[in-house]
């Protein structure tokens, strides 16, 4: 259910810098209603319905039980079998 989802250029910035790894979308003609680009491959959902979210949601909890609780304000997952959280007794010797 998108309401705006232009079709655009992108590419992966590989040189050095504070956007190194991102993918970054060319939307410089947003302001003139985003005309065809030469070479766009990428289709990029910048606005949807206001209930997308909503079915969204219906749609994951419909898929069956969950290991993380819906109700995410009164319960939080615990750590796995094994899994530790509590570093502060680790040595510190030197590791090398």
């Amino acid at each position: 259910m998108p309401t705006s989802a232009p079709t655009v250029r992108a590419f992966v910035v590989v040189g050095d810098g504070p956007t190194r790894g991102q993918t970054v979308c060319d939307l410089r003609g947003m302001y003139m209603g985003f005309p065809a680009q030469d070479g766009a491959h990428c289709r990029v959902v910048l606005a949807t319905d206001p209930r997308f979210a909503d079915e969204v949601v219906d749609l994951i909890a419909s898929a069956g039980d969950s290991v993380i609780p819906l109700d995410r304000a009164t319960s939080a997952p615990s750590a796995p079998p094994g899994h530790r959280t509590d570093r502060s007794t680790e040595s510190t010797e030197d590791r090398s």
